[in-house]
Formats: structure tokens, sequence, C-alpha cells
């Protein structure tokens, strides 16, 4: 992988995520490019470096750019086949105002007392719009 001048290396196994494939994980990672690991080698994320400290198998399901809302559908597609016996979601504050500009309130206000994220799907917005920090800042792209 290339970005800004820095190289790392990176593998997706066959099942779709970051790192070696784990049928058994006992412990599943889901985050943003903080739990993926952007910038660094396999061995220095936080789910390897988790599984190289408790001698656990964990499965990295990070994925650069996403919200917990987005989180969640990944474990629904790719972790809840694993049977985890340990799920980690691992959040940032700039998670929770992606969630926000990503979603119609009413969206997240039907998925709060649901408890399903599946009817979440329909309400996500076509195109995310940006907000600056602070008055007057820019808006990193994405």
């Amino acid at each position: 992988m290339y970005w800004q001048g820095h190289r790392w290396h990176h593998d997706t196994n066959g099942d779709g995520y970051r790192g070696p494939r784990v049928p058994h994980p006992e412990a599943v990672f889901l985050g943003d490019s903080m739990i993926y690991g952007h910038g660094v080698e396999n061995g220095e994320t936080v789910p390897a470096q988790f599984a190289a400290l408790t001698g656990r198998p964990v499965a990295n399901l990070g994925q650069q750019g996403t919200s917990l809302l987005q989180a969640l559908m990944i474990f629904e597609r790719r972790g809840l086949p694993l049977r985890p016996r340990v799920v980690y979601a691992v959040s940032h504050s700039t998670d929770l105002e992606e969630t926000v500009r990503c979603y119609v309130p009413e969206e997240l206000e039907r998925f709060v007392p649901s408890g399903s994220f599946a009817r979440s799907r329909s309400g996500a917005r076509k195109t995310a719009h940006p907000r600056s920090a602070s008055p007057g800042a820019s808006s990193p792209g994405r």
C-alpha cells in the first residue's frame, strides 16, 4: 500500500478482511482505519498486537473510513459467521460525527430502539456532506 509517501504491506484473506484467515477467532475487532491499521504492517495492527500478547486467535474486521453503523453491518456480514466469543467495537470521535453526517436523523432514531441495523441501510444518504471542524476551516477530502 502507498499513501502520502509512506509504504506498507497489506493483505486481504479469502474472507475479505485484513490479515490471515482465522476460521474460529475468539475475538473480532471492528472499527475504522485505526483498527484496520492504516500505515502499519500487518503485525503492528491493534488486533495483531492483541493476538500476539494474548495468544488468542483474532480477526481484524477494521475497515478504513467506516462509522459504527457501517462496522455493525460488516459484523453482520463477516463477523457473525465467525462466531467469536468477544467483539471489540472501537470508536473514535470522528466516527460519531461521520455517522451523524452520513445518516439522516430519522434513520438514526429508528435504529436505536429497533436493535436492528438492517433497516438502517435504506436511510443512508447517497452522498456525504462534510462539515468543517470550525467555522472557516476547510474540510479534508475523503
